[in-house]
């Protein structure tokens, strides 16, 4: 494959998965849900979510979970508690946006089916958080891609 520039590279993954936005790296601070992302302005398709770990996780038992919490309606898990022990630096967390448990590994690679990265999920106008079982060492870096459905949605850092 030849070389790209960034710009091309920006163009492609566009293609590929649509607008990205990225939460500065969270550390497990508190058992309280903390936002990661605001979506505004209408309904997004999120076509991949995913987390990499920046300082390593403590050898402590650490679930975390991700949900939406729309301004009107319930709150729908995006996924449930996986433990995130041995995570290292490095290491990945992958959301399927189906209710099921985060996907985890170490060594940069990200586990998940063929569907989920063509699917998607729909998200609306709220908040997108991620909840730890126990104040904790370690934190992420989170990525988000969409495509918007509505005129002028979007979805932006917390």
């Amino acid at each position: 494959m030849p070389f790209l520039n960034q710009s091309q590279k920006d163009v492609a993954n566009f293609f590929a998965f649509g607008i990205k936005a990225s939460k500065a790296s969270t550390a497990y601070t508190s058992t309280i849900a903390q936002t990661l992302f605001t979506v505004a302005g209408g309904r997004c398709v999120v076509t991949l979510f995913m987390a990499v770990v920046t300082t390593i996780h403590q050898a402590t038992t650490l679930n975390i979970k991700t949900q939406t919490a729309p301004t009107a309606g319930t709150a729908v898990a995006l996924s449930t508690d996986v433990d995130t022990t041995g995570l290292e630096a490095g290491g990945t967390l992958f959301v399927e946006g189906d209710g099921t448990a985060t996907v985890k590994a170490n060594g940069g690679v990200v586990l998940a089916s063929t569907t989920a990265l063509r699917q998607g999920f729909v998200v609306t106008t709220g908040t997108i958080t991620f909840t730890p079982s126990a104040t904790a060492t370690g934190a992420t870096l989170w990525d988000i891609w969409y495509l918007p459905l509505d005129d002028g949605a979007s979805i932006v850092s917390a």
